[in-house]
Protein backbone atom coordinates (compact mmCIF):
# COMPACT_ATOMS: atom_id res chain seq x y z
CA UNK A 1 0.00 0.00 0.00
CA UNK A 2 2.92 2.23 0.40
CA UNK A 3 3.60 2.19 -3.49
CA UNK A 4 -0.08 3.26 -3.77
CA UNK A 5 -0.41 6.40 -6.02
CA UNK A 6 -3.84 8.36 -6.66
CA UNK A 7 -3.44 6.93 -10.70
CA UNK A 8 -3.94 3.41 -9.01
CA UNK A 9 -7.40 4.72 -7.41
CA UNK A 10 -9.25 4.96 -10.64
CA UNK A 11 -12.17 7.34 -11.05
CA UNK A 12 -15.89 7.25 -10.44
CA UNK A 13 -19.23 9.57 -10.91
CA UNK A 14 -19.39 9.30 -7.06
CA UNK A 15 -17.69 7.98 -4.18
CA UNK A 16 -19.93 8.09 -0.83
CA UNK A 17 -17.64 6.85 2.26
CA UNK A 18 -18.68 6.27 5.76
CA UNK A 19 -17.25 4.99 9.03
CA UNK A 20 -17.40 1.54 8.64
CA UNK A 21 -18.38 1.15 5.05
CA UNK A 22 -18.13 3.15 1.41
CA UNK A 23 -19.98 3.32 -1.99
CA UNK A 24 -18.33 3.70 -5.43
CA UNK A 25 -20.78 4.82 -8.15
CA UNK A 26 -20.14 4.33 -11.62
CA UNK A 27 -17.08 3.22 -12.01
CA UNK A 28 -14.29 3.98 -14.58
CA UNK A 29 -12.45 1.16 -14.76
CA UNK A 30 -11.22 -1.24 -17.52
CA UNK A 31 -14.54 -2.23 -19.66
CA UNK A 32 -12.83 -5.61 -20.46
CA UNK A 33 -11.37 -6.19 -16.87
CA UNK A 34 -15.42 -5.33 -15.63
CA UNK A 35 -16.87 -7.78 -17.95
CA UNK A 36 -14.63 -10.93 -16.76
CA UNK A 37 -14.75 -10.08 -12.99
CA UNK A 38 -18.78 -10.08 -13.39
CA UNK A 39 -19.03 -13.31 -15.30
CA UNK A 40 -16.52 -14.61 -12.98
CA UNK A 41 -19.33 -13.68 -10.21
CA UNK A 42 -21.87 -14.85 -12.08
CA UNK A 43 -20.40 -18.62 -12.49
CA UNK A 44 -19.93 -18.29 -8.76
CA UNK A 45 -23.11 -17.65 -8.14
CA UNK A 46 -24.31 -20.81 -10.17
CA UNK A 47 -22.04 -23.34 -8.24
CA UNK A 48 -22.85 -22.16 -4.73
CA UNK A 49 -25.09 -23.65 -2.58
CA UNK A 50 -24.27 -21.77 0.86
CA UNK A 51 -26.37 -18.78 1.41
CA UNK A 52 -24.46 -16.34 3.39
CA UNK A 53 -21.93 -17.04 0.62
CA UNK A 54 -24.95 -16.48 -2.24
CA UNK A 55 -25.73 -13.27 -0.63
CA UNK A 56 -22.06 -11.77 -0.41
CA UNK A 57 -21.72 -12.90 -4.27
CA UNK A 58 -24.96 -11.31 -4.71
CA UNK A 59 -24.05 -7.83 -2.87
CA UNK A 60 -20.53 -7.88 -5.10
CA UNK A 61 -21.82 -8.51 -8.26
CA UNK A 62 -24.56 -5.39 -7.76
CA UNK A 63 -21.67 -3.59 -7.15
CA UNK A 64 -19.82 -4.40 -10.10
CA UNK A 65 -22.58 -4.30 -12.31
CA UNK A 66 -23.57 -1.07 -11.13
CA UNK A 67 -26.75 -1.90 -9.35
CA UNK A 68 -26.48 -0.07 -6.33
CA UNK A 69 -29.41 2.03 -4.84
CA UNK A 70 -28.94 4.30 -1.71
CA UNK A 71 -32.16 5.28 -0.12
CA UNK A 72 -31.49 7.96 2.94
CA UNK A 73 -34.98 7.66 5.36
CA UNK A 74 -35.59 10.11 7.72
CA UNK A 75 -38.16 11.41 9.77
CA UNK A 76 -39.22 14.11 12.56
CA UNK A 77 -39.02 10.94 15.54
CA UNK A 78 -37.49 8.26 15.74
CA UNK A 79 -40.51 5.66 16.90
CA UNK A 80 -42.01 7.42 13.01
CA UNK A 81 -38.18 6.77 11.28
CA UNK A 82 -38.68 3.39 12.41
CA UNK A 83 -42.10 2.74 11.01
CA UNK A 84 -41.17 4.40 8.23
CA UNK A 85 -37.78 2.34 7.29
CA UNK A 86 -40.15 -1.05 7.24
CA UNK A 87 -42.33 0.44 4.83
CA UNK A 88 -38.90 1.33 2.87
CA UNK A 89 -37.90 -2.46 3.72
CA UNK A 90 -41.44 -3.78 2.54
CA UNK A 91 -40.93 -2.24 -0.47
CA UNK A 92 -37.42 -2.64 -1.67
CA UNK A 93 -38.18 -6.41 -0.77
CA UNK A 94 -41.10 -6.50 -3.21
CA UNK A 95 -39.25 -4.76 -5.81
CA UNK A 96 -36.09 -7.44 -5.47
CA UNK A 97 -39.02 -10.41 -5.59
CA UNK A 98 -40.59 -8.73 -8.48
CA UNK A 99 -37.11 -8.38 -10.06
CA UNK A 100 -36.59 -12.56 -9.49
CA UNK A 101 -40.06 -14.19 -10.08
CA UNK A 102 -41.66 -11.33 -12.34
CA UNK A 103 -44.98 -9.72 -11.80
CA UNK A 104 -48.46 -9.78 -12.65
CA UNK A 105 -51.91 -7.78 -12.60
CA UNK A 106 -52.11 -6.79 -9.26
CA UNK A 107 -55.72 -5.85 -6.91
CA UNK A 108 -56.45 -10.05 -6.86
CA UNK A 109 -57.11 -9.86 -10.38
CA UNK A 110 -54.36 -11.86 -11.55
CA UNK A 111 -55.65 -14.01 -9.15
CA UNK A 112 -59.52 -13.87 -10.25
CA UNK A 113 -58.37 -15.35 -13.42
CA UNK A 114 -56.79 -18.29 -12.24
CA UNK A 115 -58.68 -21.35 -13.13
CA UNK A 116 -57.68 -24.75 -11.12
CA UNK A 117 -59.77 -28.24 -10.89
CA UNK A 118 -61.02 -27.07 -7.21
CA UNK A 119 -64.42 -25.10 -7.79
CA UNK A 120 -63.66 -23.79 -4.14
CA UNK A 121 -60.27 -22.43 -4.46
CA UNK A 122 -61.58 -21.13 -7.85
CA UNK A 123 -64.05 -19.26 -5.53
CA UNK A 124 -61.93 -18.09 -2.86
CA UNK A 125 -58.76 -16.64 -5.36
CA UNK A 126 -62.21 -14.44 -6.44
CA UNK A 127 -62.65 -13.25 -3.46
CA UNK A 128 -59.40 -10.67 -3.01
CA UNK A 129 -60.52 -8.56 -5.97
CA UNK A 130 -64.00 -8.30 -4.86
CA UNK A 131 -62.85 -7.42 -1.56
CA UNK A 132 -60.87 -4.64 -2.81
CA UNK A 133 -63.86 -3.36 -4.57
CA UNK A 134 -65.74 -3.00 -2.07
CA UNK A 135 -63.71 -1.52 0.17
CA UNK A 136 -63.71 1.45 -2.33
CA UNK A 137 -67.05 1.55 -2.63
CA UNK A 138 -67.09 0.07 -6.55
CA UNK A 139 -69.22 -1.72 -8.58
CA UNK A 140 -67.63 -4.84 -10.15
CA UNK A 141 -66.33 -3.70 -13.52
CA UNK A 142 -65.30 -6.42 -16.72
CA UNK A 143 -61.88 -5.97 -17.79
CA UNK A 144 -60.27 -7.13 -20.96
CA UNK A 145 -57.30 -9.56 -20.68
CA UNK A 146 -54.21 -7.69 -19.20
CA UNK A 147 -56.34 -4.94 -17.95
CA UNK A 148 -56.85 -3.48 -14.81
CA UNK A 149 -58.06 -0.91 -12.79
CA UNK A 150 -56.73 1.64 -10.18
CA UNK A 151 -59.50 1.97 -7.53
CA UNK A 152 -57.39 4.64 -6.60
CA UNK A 153 -57.44 6.96 -9.65
CA UNK A 154 -60.28 4.66 -11.54
CA UNK A 155 -58.17 4.54 -14.59
CA UNK A 156 -58.64 1.59 -16.93
CA UNK A 157 -55.99 0.11 -18.97
CA UNK A 158 -53.26 -2.04 -19.28
CA UNK A 159 -51.93 -3.08 -15.63
CA UNK A 160 -48.22 -1.71 -16.53
CA UNK A 161 -49.62 1.66 -17.53
CA UNK A 162 -52.31 1.83 -14.66
CA UNK A 163 -49.69 1.20 -11.92
CA UNK A 164 -51.63 -1.83 -10.71
CA UNK A 165 -48.57 -4.88 -10.46
CA UNK A 166 -48.18 -7.43 -7.72
CA UNK A 167 -44.87 -9.59 -7.59
CA UNK A 168 -45.90 -13.08 -8.67
CA UNK A 169 -43.63 -14.60 -5.96
CA UNK A 170 -45.58 -12.79 -3.12
CA UNK A 171 -48.78 -13.86 -4.72
CA UNK A 172 -47.72 -17.46 -4.48
CA UNK A 173 -46.18 -17.02 -1.11
CA UNK A 174 -50.09 -15.61 -0.37
CA UNK A 175 -51.92 -18.35 -1.42
CA UNK A 176 -49.72 -21.33 -0.46
CA UNK A 177 -50.55 -19.13 3.10
CA UNK A 178 -54.14 -19.20 3.29
CA UNK A 179 -54.09 -22.91 1.40
CA UNK A 180 -52.22 -23.65 4.66
CA UNK A 181 -54.23 -22.04 7.33
CA UNK A 182 -57.73 -23.37 5.89
CA UNK A 183 -56.40 -26.85 6.27
CA UNK A 184 -55.18 -26.11 9.51
CA UNK A 185 -58.84 -24.85 10.07
CA UNK A 186 -59.94 -28.04 9.08
CA UNK A 187 -58.87 -30.32 11.82
CA UNK A 188 -60.03 -27.46 14.40
CA UNK A 189 -62.57 -28.29 16.74
CA UNK A 190 -63.56 -24.99 17.48
CA UNK A 191 -63.10 -21.08 16.88
CA UNK A 192 -64.15 -17.85 18.24
CA UNK A 193 -64.98 -15.12 15.43
CA UNK A 194 -66.57 -11.98 15.33
CA UNK A 195 -70.02 -11.47 12.90
CA UNK A 196 -69.39 -9.01 10.40
CA UNK A 197 -71.15 -5.56 10.75
CA UNK A 198 -74.46 -5.25 9.74
CA UNK A 199 -74.97 -1.98 7.62
CA UNK A 200 -76.77 1.09 9.83
CA UNK A 201 -80.40 1.85 8.33
CA UNK A 202 -82.15 4.67 8.53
Amino acid sequence: IETCEIADLGRADRFISHRATSTIIGPKSNKEFLNKKIAELRTALMFTDNATEKAQLEKRLAFYSGKVGILKVGAATESEERALRYKVEDAVNAVQSAYRGGVVCGAGIALSEIMTSSPMLNAALKIPHKQIMDNMGLDPVVLKPGEAINVVTGKIGKFMQVGVIDPADVLIAGVESAVSIACLLLTTAGLIVEPPAKPKTE
